[in-house]
């Protein structure tokens, strides 16, 4: 009998060792896959028109800018955002999130280095705007209310052309 509980104990033992190795060899794959998606995303700085984007006033009678915009949906894609891009050229554009839960969302600077308006939104109604954002900094910027969307833009693109909280965002992807 005692020697049934010592074999059953054993192969317990050894399966538990044997997931744990796979867990291992698993976490390994992931954070190879994970370096190689990094380091193509970072060679990837340069703008990628995926969409239009239109700002209208709050009662929507008006167009207060449009812009192309590159979108950010992945996890790679939200996380890297502006970084790393030296300037807006050849043209202005935004970047358009399309962040995985609707919350408070906070935006930092590093290895930005060009300076931003950010745009908060919930649905498609403007809930704050963090404007000439400083470059290459870790202080964080909020948005004020919780929200699903951020529209990054060249700093100072919210001021020209008038926009505020409680203005309205549409937008539109390309098709591919």
């Amino acid at each position: 009998m005692k020697l049934i509980k010592y074999i059953g104990v054993g192969v317990v033992g050894l399966s538990v060792l044997f997931f744990i190795i796979l867990q291992f060899d698993w976490i390994t794959q992931l954070d190879e896959r994970k370096t190689m998606e990094v380091s193509d995303f970072e060679n990837r700085i340069e703008f990628e028109h995926e969409g239009n984007v239109w700002i209208l006033n709050s009662s929507q009678s008006d167009t207060l800018a449009t812009l192309p915009i590159e979108v950010a949906d992945s996890a790679i894609e939200i996380r890297f955002g502006m970084m790393e891009r030296k300037s807006f050229e050849p043209h202005a554009y935004g970047m358009l999130f399309i962040m995985p839960k609707k919350k408070i969302q906070s935006f930092w600077m590093l290895n930005t280095y060009v300076s931003l308006d950010i745009i908060y939104l919930d649905g498609n109604r403007i809930v704050s705007i963090s404007d000439n954002t400083t470059p290459e900094t870790k202080d964080l910027y909020y948005s004020s209310e919780p929200s699903d969307f951020v529209l990054e833009v060249p700093a100072g693109f919210a001021s020209t052309h008038g926009i505020k909280s409680g203005d309205i965002v549409a937008w539109e992807r390309i098709e591919e």
